[in-house]
Formats: C-alpha cells, structure tokens, sequence
C-alpha cells in the first residue's frame, strides 16, 4: 500500500481511486481478488474513496460485493477500438478519479484499459499483484511447465526485446508494477523494465476476510462435517477447459492443453484418492470434496466415483460452485485444505 499512497501524495487529502479487478466469476479465487484488494484498501488507505470498475460480474457477485463492501460503488463499462469509454457512466470516472489501480491477475488483463487511461486523463495508476508469464501461458511455449529452476533457465534465455511492445510502454508508465511471484519479477527485470517501478506484493486474494459462517455451517450440518475433523479436497486437471467452461467451440490450443490434461488425470486423481483413503483410514473422520472452480464440480465427483465402496461413505462432494465467503468459512472450520489448484489454500 506504501507504492499506491507514494502516487497519490500529491493528489487530494481524500483521493479517488478506480479499481479495476474482477476478472471472471468461474474461479472462487478470481472473484477472491476483489474483496482481498478492497479489505487492504480499507485498513490501509481509510480515506480513498473507491470505485469498482469490474471486468465480469454476475448478481451473485455483486450481491455478495455490496453486502461486504457498502461504502464501494461500482462502474460498468468498456473502452471502443479506439480506446474511448463508451458508457458515460466510465468516462465520468475517468474525469473523477485520481489514480487507476489494477488488481491482481494471471497478467496485466487490463493492458488496454491502462493504456487508454494514460492517454485520456494523464493521471497516474499502478499494476497491483500480477504475474506476467512469458514461458507457460502464452500459445506454443511450453505447455507442459517444468520446475521453477527450469522455468526460470528459459525466462533467462530470452533476448531482452522480448517482452511486447504496447505492454511494455504500459509498464514503464506505470507508477509501479507490483508482481505477486518471482519469475515475473525476474522476467521484468531482465527486459529492462526500470527497477525503481518494480516490486513484490502477494495475490490480492490474501487480503481476504469476508465469511458466510450462516451458509457454511448449514451446509456442514447438513452433511454431518463436524469442525476440525474433516479434510477438503479441490482436485483440478493440469489446464483449465475453458471452452466447457464458457461452451465454446474448442480451438487447437484448446484441444492441445485438454490431450495433456486427459494425459496426466489419472495419475493425479489418484494422488488424491489416495489422500482420502490414508484419512479416512487412519482417522475414520469425513472428507469433503469441493470446487475453486466451476468444471471441478465434475471433476470432484470423477474423483469420488474412483474411491473404493470402504471409504465412499464417509467422503462428501459438493455438487455445486459457491462464493468465496462461503468457502473461506468453510476452510475455517476444516482439519486441513489439500488443494491441486492455487487460491483455496491462500483463503484458508
């Protein structure tokens, strides 16, 4: 928070501050972003005055949004080709506000957005808590991952004009570009991106604090999950399939990734069903199997199916997605969190 209140010091006593954030509503921890962002701009900056600007948001998230954070407005909108917002609701906040702030992200989602704030206003805004991935994410590059030397000796090999250009102009504008991992930071530095505008912060997803222990201990009762004694599984395929997610034709990336992750699923159910037999066994205490994102509804009862009939009693799969305060309740109450994907951890 010392980086956003250093760009707004000459700004006004109460400065105004867009936030742009909220990326999808199909992963718990993309929606996690936007309370954890908003409850360290509360504790830290009492007297910025924000506004949300969300990229997707359904009711339910803004619903959930508005009963924890009253005080925080929010605008809709889009830039055109040309980087004009449309609605007028936006291009007055683009007029009221001091600072751009974006949050958190598995890259600078918003590039555009920033690019068209500098342009339009002059004002300043700050990246907050991205990662920026030149090796695994990006079509054709190593699809597979490796280990963090590995991807670190590849990030290492790439010649210092490889970063793209417009993103690149977007950075070196920015007043800071905080990255929430090491890889990203090493990436930035070595494309030489000023050091003076790089730092570390964590995912925005740790600053989470919102609950809905009301619906979490409904759900737990319901299903006999008596606090610390049981587990929670969130088990996951090696890339998400986001053309079933949003049920769009699949594109050859599409197919690419769903043959690698096809390739691993066994090998890495099996990794957790054996996580729940030991458990079980061993404590005759109850498992519950749940979601981060959306697909992995199925996934956990894929998983659930798997187990032997011995242990299948005492193992309970949640056969819907939920909110992040839901969740983090949820894990409050749990022995442990094993989790194959990212944020359930962090809430927890």
């Amino acid at each position: 928070m010392k980086a956003i209140s250093s760009a707004l010091a000459p700004r006004s006593p109460a400065p105004r501050i867009l936030l742009r954030s909220s990326w999808q509503t199909v992963n718990i921890g993309d929606i996690g972003h936007t309370p954890g962002i908003l409850r360290l701009l509360e504790q830290y900056l009492p007297e910025a005055k924000v506004t949300l600007w969300p990229g997707n948001i359904d009711g339910s998230v803004r619903q959930m949004l508005a009963r924890h954070f009253p005080r925080v407005e929010m605008v809709d909108g889009d830039t055109d080709a040309a980087g004009q917002p449309i609605q007028a609701e936006l291009r007055a906040a683009f007029t009221t506000h001091d600072f751009l702030l974006h949050g958190s992200g598995p890259s600078v989602v918003a590039q555009n957005h920033l690019d068209a704030w500098r342009r339009i206003t002059g004002k300043p805004y700050g990246i907050f808590g991205v990662t920026i991935d030149p090796v695994t994410a990006p079509e054709g590059k190593a699809s597979e991952g490796g280990t963090l030397v590995q991807l670190r000796q590849q990030i290492e090999r790439l010649p210092a004009d490889h970063l793209d250009p417009l993103l690149r102009s977007v950075l070196t504008g920015a007043a800071f570009i905080l990255c929430r991992d090491s890889l990203s930071l090493g990436y930035l530095r070595s494309q030489r991106i000023p050091h003076q505008l790089l730092g570390f912060a964590s995912d925005a997803a740790f600053g989470i604090a919102i609950r809905d222990d009301a619906l979490a201990s409904e759900f737990l009762r319901a299903h006999r999950l008596e606090a610390r004694k049981f587990i929670c599984l969130i088990p996951r395929t090696r890339y998400t399939p986001y053309h079933l997610v949003h049920g769009t034709a699949p594109t050859t990336e599409d197919l690419r990734r769903q043959m690698i992750s096809d390739r691993h699923l066994e090998a890495d159910l099996a990794k957790m069903a054996e996580v729940v037999e030991r458990w079980v066994t061993e404590t005759a205490h109850r498992v519950l199997v749940c979601p981060e994102m959306t697909y992995q509804v199925d996934v956990g009862r894929t998983l659930v199916e798997r187990l032997p009939a011995r242990v299948r009693s005492k193992v309970v799969w949640r056969p819907n997605y939920w909110m992040p305060d839901e969740a983090v309740s949820t894990y409050a109450c749990a022995h442990t969190v094993v989790s194959m994907d990212n944020h359930s951890p962090i809430f927890a």
